[in-house]
């Protein structure tokens, strides 16, 4: 048997052959250590994105937290902006289906006579009308008649009658019409 502590110290080995195999061995050692050293740089590279990205990510819940109590501060006055535009919507829509009653007095306005006096002037929202005016002959009140027919922006006009007026000097024509809008 051969003693361990004396197998050490026996070296068969040369000097020349000690050094190959020491320069064989140098350049995997480097290639180790370079390996050791990438990977813990990479962990501590992997390490710093990692709590960088969680920084970032708890910076957007804060503005997120912030933006949502801003919101909450404003949304009730918008929620009042909102009906009151619903509303207005409605209103303007309304309005385009039933004009007031003033666009239909404007457009006959402009076709009577400075002659004619007005006695009674119905007008609905539809632009139904039925007036009662006095004219000095009855001449006039056919002439108006007529120009109320010829006109486009009339349609339906019915003369229902023309009567002497015993009180006064004039006629009364009573006509029933639709204005257009």
């Amino acid at each position: 048997m051969v003693d361990l502590k004396k197998a050490k110290d026996i070296d068969l080995l040369t000097e020349s052959e000690k050094a190959v195999r020491r320069n064989k061995a140098t350049p995997f050692l480097a290639l180790f250590g370079l390996i050791i050293f990438l990977t813990i740089g990479a962990g501590v590279g992997i390490f710093l994105l990692k709590a960088g990205a969680e920084s970032e990510v708890q910076e957007l819940e804060t503005a997120l937290v912030a933006k949502n109590q801003e919101w909450q501060s404003v949304a009730s006055a918008a929620a009042q902006l909102s009906a009151v535009k619903n509303k207005l919507n409605s209103y303007v829509a309304f309005q385009k289906s039933y004009p007031l009653p003033n666009v239909y007095l404007t457009t006959l306005k402009k076709y009577l006579p400075t002659s004619v006096t007005l006695i009674s002037l119905d007008v609905d929202n539809l632009g139904k009308t039925t007036l009662q005016a006095s004219v000095a002959t009855a001449a006039d009140g056919y002439q108006l008649y007529d120009v109320l027919v010829r006109e486009k922006s009339f349609s339906d006009v019915k003369l229902a009658s023309i009567t002497k007026n015993s009180e006064a000097e004039d006629y009364l024509i009573n006509l029933s019409l639709t204005i257009k809008r």
